[in-house]
């Protein structure tokens, strides 16, 4: 019976993963194209693998995808080798033009930082490599391919430089928290405030906004102070426009 039992609960699992994971892309598509519809120009800044460009381009945008690591570059590329509406900067994004070290997690690639203390005594504390890369800026980066409608940003603790070398008010950007960086959240919300944007909303992990309207910067610090003293461990992204 075990025989029997084992290949059928496989089976019945591998299907039942693809059915939660095209349900997952389909929630995500919803919620992106309310944000930024389509025929748009985005920029998916930590691109990784892709998983965040090919939704964006399911939607009809134009996307650059600004990746450094050569491991996840290769990648793209072969990802995405026949698609002309997907450009792709094998780069990291900071406050200016240059050279840094990227501490490596073979692991947990999302994880790659430039923050060599990034994730450190947590499960995901697990670099065990570098990688000279080069740097640009936002702003470079908009010179040469146009102002972005969208903008994603997921940079593993670096996100306040990638505002530093932003001089142009985006219409619409995102970055991931997490909750017990509150000092880092505040001075990114700081600077974009600097930058023109007055309204912010957050999502937690990939779920939908969690606020019904948006609000001020100094309005989203409060809520997010009251979330986080209940669970530093909360993470998610915050959007500005």
């Amino acid at each position: 019976m075990k025989k029997i039992i084992k290949p059928l609960y496989n089976i019945f699992k591998k299907y039942y993963l693809n059915f939660q994971k095209r349900l997952d892309e389909h929630r995500q598509l919803v919620f992106y194209k309310k944000i930024i519809g389509n025929d748009k120009l985005v920029f998916d800044v930590g691109a990784n693998i892709g998983i965040k460009t090919e939704l964006f381009n399911k939607l009809g945008n134009m996307v650059v995808a600004i990746e450094p690591q050569s491991y996840c570059y290769e990648i793209l590329k072969e990802k995405f080798k026949n698609n002309p509406k997907v450009k792709i900067v094998n780069k990291g994004i900071g406050d200016k033009s240059g050279e840094a070290t990227l501490h490596i997690s073979t692991k947990y690639r999302g994880f790659s930082s430039l923050k060599e203390f990034w994730q450190k005594g947590t499960k995901y504390d697990s670099f065990d490599g570098k990688e000279i890369i080069k740097l640009t800026t936002l702003e470079n980066l908009i010179k040469e391919h146009g102002l972005p409608y969208f903008c994603k940003i997921d940079v593993e603790g670096f996100e306040l430089e990638v505002f530093n070398g932003l001089q142009s008010k985006i219409p619409c950007l995102n970055f991931e928290f997490h909750g017990d960086l509150f000092n880092l959240i505040k001075k990114c919300l700081s600077r974009l405030n600097e930058l023109g944007y007055k309204l912010f909303n957050y999502v937690e992990g990939e779920g939908n906004f969690k606020i019904k309207n948006w609000v001020s910067m100094i309005d989203l610090i409060n809520i997010l102070e009251k979330k986080i003293n209940n669970n530093n461990q909360i993470w998610g992204d915050i959007y500005a426009k």
